[in-house]
């Protein structure tokens, strides 16, 4: 008896798991044109947003090589005005910005600067290489009596076209279609259970 008992309660709850189940799948489907009209009017806002507002600030990047300057020594070898790594320590610190020592190379900087205005990042740069000379100088008057070259830029500063921040454009809408959906039938099933509350009362 208690086995039968059992195996009618479990059966009770199996039916009104599946009755629950059919229950919200009719909702959801009785309110298929509210999910779709809403998922379409949310990913197509955040289609316009993106394209015609550009809710982001466009970030460029800029480039310079320089050679540091050097002296030639009485045993007429030459060496750098500055160490590298002295100049990437103290232009890091005072700039701001990226300072890279190019692989396999003798006494070259790249100076890199990152801002959303052109004009910015050349001024930026040469703010930059004019403080490398700065620090040269001081240098130099330790090498009065020798034959020193010094500090010069190797090309002209380069500016990319490309933005170095590019938003994921296709990423950011599917991530709004799935949110908006997902939202969508959030809502469906709270105004329901809002219009059964109010039933109820």
């Amino acid at each position: 008896m208690i086995k039968e008992r059992i195996c009618l309660e479990n059966k009770d709850i199996i039916q009104n798991d599946e009755i629950d189940l059919k229950e919200l799948i009719k909702l959801l489907w009785n309110n298929r044109m509210f999910i779709m009209l809403f998922t379409f009017f949310v990913t197509l806002m955040s289609i316009l947003y993106l394209f015609y507002f550009k809710p982001y600030i466009p970030i460029f990047k800029g480039t310079l090589l320089v050679q540091i300057g050097e002296y030639n020594n009485q045993l007429d070898s030459v060496n750098l005005i500055e160490k590298p790594y002295n100049l990437k320590y103290i232009l890091e610190k005072d700039f701001n910005c990226i300072i890279e020592i190019p692989n396999r190379s003798y006494g070259l900087l790249e100076i890199s600067v990152e801002d959303n205005a052109r004009e910015k990042i050349e001024n930026k740069i040469n703010e930059i290489y004019n403080k490398i000379i700065e620090i040269e100088k001081e240098k130099i008057n330790l090498y009065k009596d020798k034959e020193y070259f010094n500090t010069k830029k190797i090309g002209k500063i380069k500016i990319g076209d490309q933005l170095i921040n590019k938003p994921k454009k296709r990423l950011m809408i599917i991530i709004s279609f799935v949110t908006s959906f997902l939202l969508s039938i959030f809502l469906v099933f709270f105004i329901n259970f809002l219009k059964d509350l109010k039933r109820e009362m």
